[in-house]
């Protein structure tokens, strides 16, 4: 009998346990880029504006761009997947000696209750080997509380209601371009 009790309470406290292990997936409005926080252990934050850059022609590399909101305390977003891509990572812009540098960085902090924006020019998300087809991509953001949300971004030239800017033949003609005062941007492995 005392064996028995034991065993169930072995059973029970392992699937009490890997109840709580579960992580709830949180899944985006189609096409919007946003995701509703509701998770069983950990509050996701809030992911708003998503958008991912349509690649250029022939090419599989791309970048990804996201507002987060830690919602409870201070959180981290540690990695990010697609089933539409080989491999995500986190990267983020910096100066080094008049030299724009990118470089992968292991996980992005997110102070509670600052919206971290992911967008160009800044800290983003570098896509490789993107497949994604039908103008959106599915991507799964895993963050250090254990909070993981899953989401559908659409692919565009430009975010979301923003556009491409237009200008006309005679901006083009009137307009004076110089590359000097712009810095050098250096890709890993150059």
């Amino acid at each position: 009998m005392k064996t028995v009790s034991s065993l169930a309470f072995v059973s029970a406290a392992a699937l009490l346990l890997a109840a709580c292990g579960e992580q709830a997936t949180q899944t985006a409005p189609e096409a919007t880029g946003e995701t509703e926080a509701e998770t069983a252990d950990a509050a996701a934050p809030s992911i708003e504006n998503a958008w991912v850059r349509t690649p250029a022609p022939g090419r599989d590399v791309t970048a990804g761009y996201v507002t987060l909101t830690a919602t409870g305390g201070d959180d981290q977003l540690v990695s990010v997947s697609s089933p539409d891509a080989t491999r995500v990572e986190i990267h983020t812009m910096e100066m080094d000696d008049d030299v724009m540098r990118m470089r992968q960085i292991e996980a992005l902090e997110l102070p509670a209750g600052q919206p971290v924006s992911l967008e160009p020019g800044g800290d983003h998300l570098m896509i490789f080997g993107y497949t994604a087809p039908d103008g959106e991509i599915e991507l799964t953001l895993n963050f250090a509380s254990g909070a993981e949300a899953v989401i559908t971004a659409p692919v565009a030239d430009a975010a979301p209601g923003e556009g491409a800017p237009e200008l006309s033949d005679d901006a083009i003609e009137d307009r004076e371009f110089s590359t000097e005062d712009l810095p050098d941007i250096e890709e890993p492995g150059r």
